[in-house]
C-alpha cells in the first residue's frame, strides 16, 4: 500500500484523484485510496503509521486464522478481532459525524460506519469479503461526506467532495449538477455554468433537465457573489 500513497501523495489532491479514476480497480488499494480522501481534511496525516496499524491488525487476523480461501469463517474470526478484542464500533450516537468516513479518524476513535470500519481489513481478506471495487466504495464515501457537509451548509468541503467524485468518475452525470449547484452557491458562477452545462450534455432527458437549465440562466445572469 505504501508506494501506492507515496506516488499519489506526490500530486496535488486534484490530480491524485484524477490518476485514482484511470487506474484499474485491481491496482488500487483500498486502505491508500482511502486515505487520499482522508489527505483532503488531514494533510499532514502519518500515512505510515496508519499502514503499519492495518497491518498488525491483518496479521492477527491471519494468526487467529483468518484466511482468504475461507472467506465465511474469516468474517468471524475479523468481528471477533474487530469488535471484541480490539473495541471498534459503530458510531451510533452520531452516525453523521464526518469523522465516521475518514479513515485515520476511525483508526484513532475506533469509531466508525459500515463503509469505513471495512476499511481496516487487508487487502486480500478485502477482496473476498467485500467484493465491490475500490471506486465504488471511495463513492459511498465521498457521497456520505458530501450529504453531511451539505446538510450543515459547509459548501466549500460539499463542493470538495463532488469534485472529487467527478475525478474518480467523470461519467456519472448527477455529480455534474450537484457541483455545479454548489459552485453557485458559493458564487463560483462561470465553474457553476460549465458543470451544469456539461450536465445538460450527458443527461439531456433527465427528469430534472429544465430545472438544470434554469440553474444555467441564474448561473448565467447573476452579478453579485450568491451565499
Amino acid at each position: 500500500m505504501g508506494n501506492v500513497f507515496e506516488q499519489l501523495a506526490e500530486l496535488p489532491q486534484e490530480q491524485a484523484f484524477d490518476a485514482m479514476g484511470k487506474v484499474q480497480e485491481d491496482d488500487l488499494p483500498l486502505l491508500a485510496a482511502s486515505l487520499m480522501v482522508a489527505r483532503d481534511e488531514y494533510p499532514e496525516l502519518d500515512a505510515t503509521a496508519i499502514e503499519q496499524l492495518a497491518q498488525s491488525y491483518a496479521t492477527r487476523a491471519q494468526t487467529l486464522g483468518a484466511s482468504a480461501e475461507a472467506p465465511m469463517a474469516a468474517m468471524r474470526v475479523l468481528n471477533t478481532l474487530l469488535f471484541e478484542e480490539l473495541g471498534f464500533t459503530g458510531n451510533t450516537g452520531d452516525y453523521y459525524d464526518p469523522r465516521n468516513s475518514y479513515v485515520n479518524d476511525v483508526f484513532e476513535r475506533k469509531l466508525g460506519i459500515p463503509i469505513s470500519l471495512a476499511e481496516i481489513r487487508d487487502d486480500q481478506l478485502g477482496t473476498l469479503l467485500a467484493p465491490v471495487g475500490t471506486k465504488t466504495i471511495l463513492g459511498r464515501m465521498l457521497r456520505n461526506l458530501k450529504s453531511v457537509y451539505a446538510e450543515r451548509e459547509d459548501l466549500e468541503r460539499a463542493l470538495r467532495c463532488s469534485d472529487r467524485l467527478i475525478r474518480l468518475d467523470p461519467t456519472e452525470a448527477p455529480e455534474w449538477r450537484d457541483r455545479g449547484q454548489f459552485y453557485l452557491k458559493v458564487g463560483h458562477l462561470a465553474a457553476a455554468r460549465a458543470d451544469f452545462a456539461h450536465y445538460l450534455e450527458l443527461s439531456p432527458d433527465a427528469a430534472d433537465a429544465d430545472q438544470v437549465r434554469q440553474s444555467l440562466i441564474q448561473a448565467s445572469t447573476a452579478t453579485v457573489r450568491l451565499n
